[in-house]
């Protein structure tokens, strides 16, 4: 099967969302004191709220992306890291230009505003529950958003979801990172979803899905196994693939947006937080993307007979032959269309390889236990590792 988006999903998760925004009545007060069809002509509050929804409705897919984004973008690893900081805020406020001096949204302002949103009303509600004290949920995003839209725009026009539609088509977009509004389909369309790239992920599977076990038991929640970002950063750590080649921004993104799309943050908190099996083997997709990865011919010219002795062989190798590999590696870092399957392929021998050092030969989880001598590592090699 292939797992995409759709625009049902974005549907359901901006009503959840904006029905939880709603039981914060300071934003249903706020909304009817700055739109002035409601504080001076006697219009419907609860038609200008539904005007502001549909307004995130029509690019909920887009906010959704920005929100990710900018939850990556920290360094944190436990619940904090799905929601966004006021660092990162006061990043985002930045990249997009939103703060404007010749208008009641500076910086300060913003900065106000992201207090105002974080404070939760009902601290017995289960959104207090698993909401960082100072940190925002989609639902506070929501209403920074329309917030800031009103303080830059409402001295133009008198209507708060005009206001914030004006935020995103002429601030937001036209200024943030591509990364951060990437739509996760893409690569999932043009690149994953292929027969090639399934029968390069098959002869791996029972090692990866093995991998997959003994991280998701590393920190259990009411014994139950979860894979999570701390796992996803302890397998990325123990198998050393943070490197000039692959950043740890990168690593937290490929985890971000390989994410389905989950309605509820709150009542759905540990599937928001986690890769499923379907997941994971998409970051690890995502990741063969991103890396130089060597292949059966840089093993040759290099002298080694697997991926776990290759960055070695490559230090010892003459520089006529580095400068060959490193031109070709550019090469298909340019091109856009190369096939995925062969690097998944290679990605997972050199992880796989690298688990087995990491374990002494083998990969257990529960009862399971797999031998990786001769498939991935020789005998020879972990011998010679661990002599050092």
């Amino acid at each position: 099967r292939a797992f995409f988006e759709t625009p049902k999903v974005f549907k359901r998760a901006v009503q959840c969302d904006f029905t939880r925004l709603l039981g914060e009545e300071r934003f249903a007060r706020f909304v009817g004191k700055m739109d002035e069809g409601v504080a001076k002509d006697g219009d419907n509050v609860d038609e200008e709220l539904e005007e502001v929804k549909e307004a995130f409705l029509s690019r909920y897919g887009t906010v959704l992306r920005i929100f990710d984004y900018y939850c990556a973008c920290s360094s944190a690893t436990n619940k904090s890291a799905f929601s966004i900081s006021e660092n990162n805020f006061n990043r985002f406020v930045s990249d997009c230009a939103i703060a404007d001096d010749s208008t009641a949204c500076t910086a300060s302002e913003c900065s106000k505003i992201f207090i105002v949103c974080n404070f939760e009303t009902d601290k017995t509600s289960a959104a207090n529950e698993v909401n960082d004290d100072r940190a925002l949920m989609r639902y506070e995003f929501m209403e920074c958003l329309v917030r800031m839209a009103v303080a830059r725009f409402r001295h133009e026009i008198n209507d708060v979801s005009e206001c914030l539609d004006r935020l995103f088509d002429e601030v937001i977009l036209p200024n943030i990172d591509p990364s951060a509004v990437l739509d996760p389909d893409i690569f999932r369309r043009d690149k994953f979803y292929f027969q090639a790239v399934d029968e390069a992920f098959k002869p791996h599977a029972k090692y990866l899905k093995l991998v997959y076990m003994k991280y998701s038991l590393l920190n259990p929640v009411a014994g139950k196994a979860k894979f999570g970002l701390v796992e996803w950063d302890a397998l990325i750590k123990d198998c050393k693939l943070i490197s000039d080649d692959l950043t740890s921004r990168e690593m937290r993104l490929a985890f971000w947006w390989s994410r389905m799309v989950v309605i509820d943050e709150v009542k759905q908190r540990a599937k928001f937080m986690t890769l499923t099996w379907v997941e994971f083997l998409e970051a690890l997709g995502r990741m063969a993307e991103m890396m130089t990865l060597p292949d059966d011919d840089d093993l040759r010219k290099v002298g080694a007979i697997n991926a776990v002795d290759y960055e070695r062989k490559l230090e010892l190798a003459p520089s006529s032959v580095k400068d060959e590999i490193n031109h070709k590696h550019e090469a298909e870092e340019d091109d856009a269309d190369a096939p995925l399957a062969p690097r998944i392929d290679r990605l997972c021998k050199l992880l796989m390889g690298r688990i087995a050092v990491v374990f002494k030969g083998h990969i257990s989880a529960g009862p399971k236990r797999l031998n990786l001598v001769g498939v991935y590592v020789t005998e020879e090699q972990l011998q010679e590792i661990s002599l050092k």
